[in-house]
C-alpha cells in the first residue's frame, strides 16, 4: 500500500457507518479532519480531503477527494459535493442538494447544482456584529449584482478593501477566496433575493 494517512483530531463525533479514506501518494498523502465536527451516520469522506473545525455533516453527505472544508459549515443529507470543492467558513448546503462549485465564506447554496442565494446570517450573527454583518451583506450585493464579471468586481473590491484600515479582515478574506477560486462561483446574476443578502 501507500504511504499515506488519515489523521482525525479531538471530539469528533463520528455516527455509524461513516466511511473516511486516507490520503493518496499522488494527492498530498493525507486526508485530515480538525476537531469538533459531528459526522451523522452515512457520511463519506474521500481521499485527501481537509476538514477544518466544528462542522456538521448530515447523514448521507459525500465528499469526493480533495475537498476542502473551513471551519463551521453546515452541509445537509444527502448532499453529494463534487472533488476539488472548497467550502468556506460558516457556509450552508441545503439538504439534498448537489455542489459541484465552490461556496465563499457566510453564503448559503441550495439546488442541484447548487447556488448561492443567500447568506448564513445565523451564524454571522454569533460571532459578528450589527456593522460587519452589513458590510458583508453589502459586499456580496455589489459582487452578485454587477454588470462586470465576478473576478474584476472582487478584484476592484479587494483593492479598496487593502487601502483601507478601517475595513473588516472578513472582507479580504472573503475577496482573496473568490479570487482564488478554481471551480468558480455557483450564482445567478439578479437571482438572488436583496433580502437574503
Amino acid at each position: 500500500g501507500e504511504n499515506t494517512l488519515l489523521e482525525i483530531g479531538d471530539n469528533n463525533l463520528i455516527r455509524e457507518s461513516c466511511m473516511f479514506n486516507p490520503g493518496t501518494e499522488g494527492g498530498g498523502g493525507i486526508t485530515k479532519i480538525g476537531n469538533n465536527n459531528l459526522f451523522m451516520a452515512y457520511v463519506h469522506i474521500a481521499h485527501d480531503c481537509i476538514i477544518g473545525n466544528n462542522n456538521i455533516l448530515a447523514n448521507n453527505a459525500t465528499l469526493g477527494g480533495h475537498i476542502h472544508i473551513e471551519n463551521f459549515v453546515n452541509i445537509g443529507g444527502m448532499t453529494p459535493v463534487h472533488q476539488f470543492v472548497k467550502i468556506g467558513e460558516g457556509a450552508m448546503i441545503a439538504g439534498a442538494s448537489a455542489l459541484s462549485q465552490d461556496i465563499p465564506p457566510y453564503c448559503m447554496a441550495e439546488g442541484n447544482r447548487a447556488k448561492i442565494v443567500g447568506l448564513n446570517r445565523f451564524r454571522m450573527r454569533k460571532i459578528m456584529d450589527r456593522e460587519t454583518i452589513d458590510d458583508i451583506g453589502a459586499l456580496y450585493k455589489r459582487l452578485f449584482s454587477g454588470s462586470q464579471s465576478l473576478r474584476d468586481l472582487t478584484s476592484l473590491e479587494l483593492k479598496v478593501a487593502q487601502s483601507n484600515t478601517n475595513i473588516h479582515s472578513e472582507i479580504i478574506r472573503i475577496c482573496e477566496f473568490i479570487l482564488q477560486s478554481e471551480r468558480g462561483i455557483p450564482y445567478k446574476r439578479g437571482s438572488i433575493d436583496d433580502r437574503n443578502l
